[in-house]
């Protein structure tokens, strides 16, 4: 289970904010986010023998929101939300013939929920700011394979491959001129 608290006392001086006489002073933004989230991972492994086994893996992840403290003075600070993943990876591993041979073979899928992006965003009249924000989901997904032969002692050869796609399901940025 993760938990973390964030706390912002965010001062700025402009003349956009008045007091009760009416006098121009600082805006000021108290903010204080907490954020929580189960998280963990569930393994299975089957071994054929001690040299070869299959496995299967689920692991919900999670990172915490966030401020964005750049922003323009009509909008004031904004809040990234915290990010979700759900991992979902199976396999298998093996070795044969005295450790001479060996293969590692993986394919995995993670979904994500409010996906953060650190991206440029510029509102009509401000100047460019580097912000997070939440893409509403986003998936990754993908293969690795890696094989080893060893002929003799001190002698190896390795094969590696990765096969890598992502894409944003649900994430819209306007930018205004």
């Amino acid at each position: 289970y993760n938990w973390e608290q964030k706390k912002l006392d965010y001062s700025l001086t402009t003349t956009g904010c008045v007091n009760v006489d009416l006098e121009p002073e600082p805006c000021v933004e108290l903010l204080n986010e907490v954020w929580s989230a189960p998280t963990g991972t569930v393994r299975l492994t089957y071994r054929f023998r001690d040299d070869t086994h299959v496995f299967w893996k689920y692991t919900r992840g999670w990172k915490p929101g966030t401020y964005n403290a750049t922003s323009p003075v009509q909008q004031g600070v904004s809040v990234a939300r915290p990010e979700f993943i759900d991992a979902f990876e199976t396999g298998a591993s093996a070795s044969w013939v005295d450790g001479r041979i060996g293969l590692d073979f993986s394919i995995f899928y993670y979904s994500y929920t409010d996906y953060q992006l650190f991206t440029a965003q510029q509102v009509a009249g401000g100047q460019p700011e580097f912000v997070i924000l939440n893409a509403i989901s986003a998936e990754v997904y993908g293969a690795e394979l890696d094989a080893t032969i060893r002929p003799w002692y001190g002698a190896f050869f390795n094969v590696r491959f990765g096969w890598l796609e992502s894409q944003f399901l649900d994430f819209v940025q306007i930018q205004q001129e």
